[in-house]
């Protein structure tokens, strides 16, 4: 039995990013489908958190683990060789879980130019040459950078501005569904039988317009993101996007 002074907020979910450092381990997957072809990518990666600093959270991403099946292509080799790059990222986010900043910028573009390097050797063309330039322009460009490393190929459906406060009957965002458990509500003649609310919680995102179908859900249980899904189809491409917690 608690004792507060104050009634908490019915309406209120809190879903917290840590205040202590960890890792916990989690599988990406990307199913990409277009004109009939599949793209399927499967990622290993450990995210640890290492501490606070000027209200912006610390996180390293390790991938452990890269897989890539595209029969369409033929060989996966240099899209392989693109991922390497990005196989360590520190990065600082909000207390929403918004990516801010990327705090190995510089060592993820002297990566790129060593990759590159390469691959020039054994990869010419104008193809190849078009490749290079878009990515070194993604590299060359915070901004575009920061994008890409939040985006839902890369790391956006675990860092997806969801985490913090939530009221259930102001979503934080247009669609925005909240599903916890039943709360009982309470008053002041009752306050002294108060017990903490569950602040676990399911929240589903849905957008629909003539071009775009997206339907997304996030479950989190003790203030950490068990497991994501998002369905995006457009008239000319389906992507599905799920992440797993494999850490117990």
């Amino acid at each position: 039995m608690t004792k507060t002074n104050t009634l908490q907020n019915h309406n209120e979910v809190q879903i917290l990013l840590p205040t202590q450092s960890g890792v916990k381990e989690y599988r990406f997957k990307n199913v990409s489908t277009k004109n009939k072809l599949t793209t399927t990518v499967f990622k290993k990666v450990a995210i640890g958190f290492s501490g606070i600093e000027n209200n912006l959270w610390r996180y390293q991403l390790i991938c452990l683990d890269y897989d890539i099946k595209a029969k369409h292509l033929g060989s996966t080799a240099i899209l392989r060789k693109v991922a390497n790059v990005f196989n360590e990222v520190k990065i600082y986010v909000n207390q929403n879980g918004t990516i801010m900043s990327i705090i190995n910028l510089k060592q993820l573009q002297e990566r790129w130019q060593n990759a590159k390097l390469a691959l020039l050797e054994t990869n010419q063309g104008g193809t190849m040459q078009d490749f290079f330039s878009d990515t070194d322009e993604l590299l060359e460009n915070e901004d575009k950078l920061l994008k890409f490393i939040g985006s839902k190929d890369m790391y956006g459906l675990y860092f997806n501005s969801c985490w913090g406060y939530h009221d259930i009957n102001n979503p934080r965002f247009e669609g925005l569904e909240i599903n916890i458990e039943k709360r009982i509500l309470y008053d002041q003649h009752t306050q002294h039988l108060q017990k903490p609310y569950s602040q676990d919680a399911t929240l589903v995102l849905k957008s629909n317009n003539d071009k775009k179908q997206k339907v997304s859900e996030i479950t989190y249980k003790n203030n950490q993101l068990q497991e994501a899904f998002l369905e995006i189809i457009s008239p000319t491409k389906t992507s599905k996007y799920s992440i797993i917690c494999l850490t117990t």
